[in-house]
């Protein structure tokens, strides 16, 4: 797993802003207790933000390297390995197996089939190879695994819609399914009745204090928008260069307002409008209370990007990886990639033995370890 977030918390950060959230005075003494949440919490937010960035860079980095160098010898290695099933399946027509050295042998030949197929779609030679060894063809068992699916998706649908579930016209048009999914469930929850519970007294307090907080957070985070608008509005503009810079500024103006991204904003304020970081020492502690509330909720949101950036399904590939230092994690990528190249190269050889005449003994010995690998796999995932 990724190293804790804030291991690094103390090491300094670079941002593309020239200008940092920090409350400044003589002596950190000096600094009352809001004005020492407001700079803690607008550190962390601009550590998230770098962290966000250079680790989503590096992952991006790693994938290339893993799709450049592993990828392409994955799918060889799965194909290499089926000339195994070939010539298992070549020796069993040379030799005399008992049967249960033949139940075995099938074992092994349809494992690594299996595994073909997961990396390439088959060819008619592969295709009829697995079918003399499965007790259901290729096509067949693609088939079951479709009507099962079918099955799956109609009883659901049937079941929640209360109508026939017609798999073709899900087909065609599945955000329709799910828009009437959507309404239907709505709907279910309007219906649904609900204890109503008299409030308390101090249910309805905090309540209070909340949308206050709240429309103060909107009042003050339009304010500073409003504020930015006059000053950066490209059409007051009459210098060229000027003018493209600030219509970029004001893409972002715009962003972090509809976002409600309180630090930007105030970044922006402070290099366009105040052009100095004193302003911030004479916020009001009402004032820095609707900061602090806005600054915790992005604070709490940029953690669990940064956390659902490990859970990306884009890079699970590189999953063996992810935790580890970008140099490192490149040099196990490479070496992943010399060991498949040197299995590729045994797969070689052991066909070679495997396809000798009188070969039975070393058919026997081979089937018996694969079958081993795949029994201890099959354990270590089921553990």
């Amino acid at each position: 797993m990724q190293q804790s977030l804030f291991d690094e918390m103390d090491t300094p950060i670079s941002n593309s802003m020239d200008y940092s959230l920090k409350i400044n005075t003589k002596a950190k003494s000096n600094l009352s207790k809001n004005q020492i949440q407001f700079n803690d919490l607008t550190h962390k937010i601009e550590f998230l933000e770098n962290k966000i960035k250079t680790e989503n860079e590096k992952l991006n980095n790693l994938l290339s390297v893993f799709y450049k160098k592993v990828l392409p010898l994955e799918s060889e290695f799965a194909i290499s390995r089926f000339k195994i099933a070939i010539a298992l399946d070549a020796g069993t027509m040379e030799n005399k197996f008992s049967k249960k050295q033949i139940e075995n042998i099938r074992i092994v030949i349809i494992s690594i089939c299996d595994l073909l197929f997961q990396s390439v779609e088959p060819t008619e030679e592969q295709k009829a190879l697995y079918n003399r060894w499965s007790d259901i063809s290729y096509d067949e068992e693609i088939e079951l695994r479709d009507q099962e699916q079918t099955d799956f998706f109609k009883d659901f649908f049937s079941s929640v819609l209360d109508e026939d579930f017609d798999i073709n016209d899900f087909e065609n048009n599945p955000e329709k399914y799910e828009q009437r999914l959507k309404e239907k469930l709505g709907h279910e929850n309007q219906e649904r009745p609900t204890k109503s519970r008299k409030k308390t007294t101090k249910q309805l307090e905090k309540e209070s204090l909340l949308k206050a907080e709240q429309e103060a957070m909107t009042k003050s985070v339009r304010s500073i928008y409003l504020t930015l608008v006059k000053v950066l509005h490209p059409d007051l503009e009459a210098d060229e260069v000027l003018r493209a810079e600030k219509e970029e500024i004001m893409k972002l103006v715009t962003t972090s307002y509809n976002q409600n991204d309180i630090t930007t904003l105030l970044k922006l304020e402070m290099e366009w409008v105040h052009k100095t970081s004193e302003h911030l020492e004479k916020l009001t502690d009402d004032v820095l209370k609707v900061y602090i509330s806005a600054l915790k909720k992005q604070a709490s949101e940029l953690q669990h990007e940064y956390y659902m950036l490990f859970h990306n399904p884009k890079f699970e590939p590189i999953s063996e990886f992810i935790s580890m230092k970008e140099k490192s994690a490149i040099n196990n990528i490479l070496k992943k990639q010399k060991e498949i190249k040197s299995a590729i190269k045994n797969i070689e050889s052991t066909c070679s033995v495997l396809n000798k005449s009188n070969s039975k003994k070393h058919i026997i010995e081979f089937v018996d370890e694969y079958k081993e690998y795949i029994e201890d796999l099959f354990y270590e995932t089921n553990w």
